[in-house]
């Protein structure tokens, strides 16, 4: 069987497929077994087949990890104060996450509790918005400065993003 064929029996759309070959075009040269695992394991933590089809649509690099790098970067979220559950949602939100290290992850927490956040208070709006992870500190910088231009006090800012 040819991986296409696999992916539209599993339930992905022709155009699901056409999108993962154009982000991630090494797709074609990964095994089916390896790509069988993946979903397989995603399955295991908990995901329903539409969510595992979303979430690898919107990052088909998800197939060049290590089964073991996937279990590893699900417990390194859970090791900064989440959830399983929580984690579960947040790789469902944002499947990127799966290709940031720890360190990165631990580097951002730091510099956004060097603007007045608390670790807790950044695992909270991570919650609802996981995609802060993967803002540059000057694309946070430059959201407040825009606050603070219109008049918001930075006291404000802060005080109205920690939700």
């Amino acid at each position: 069987m040819k991986l296409k064929e696999f992916l539209l029996k599993f339930g992905f759309t022709e155009e699901n497929y056409q999108e993962m070959i154009t982000k991630f075009p090494n797709i074609n040269h990964i095994s089916l077994e390896k790509i069988f695992q993946k979903i397989m394991l995603l399955a295991e933590i908990g995901y329903s087949k539409a969510d595992i089809i979303n979430m690898i649509v919107k990052n088909p690099r998800i197939y060049s990890l290590s089964i073991e790098n996937m279990k590893n970067k699900f417990n390194d979220f859970k090791e900064l104060g989440y959830t399983n559950n929580e984690t579960k949602i947040l790789f469902k939100r944002c499947p990127s996450l799966y290709n940031y290290t720890l360190e990165t992850i631990k580097t951002k927490i730091s510099d956004l509790t060097s603007l007045g956040y608390t670790k807790d208070e950044i695992i909270n709006m991570s919650k609802s918005n996981p995609v802060i992870y993967q803002r540059t500190m000057e694309e946070i910088n430059n959201k407040i400065n825009d606050l603070l231009q219109i008049g918001y006090t930075y006291s404000n800012v802060i005080s109205m993003t920690r939700k």
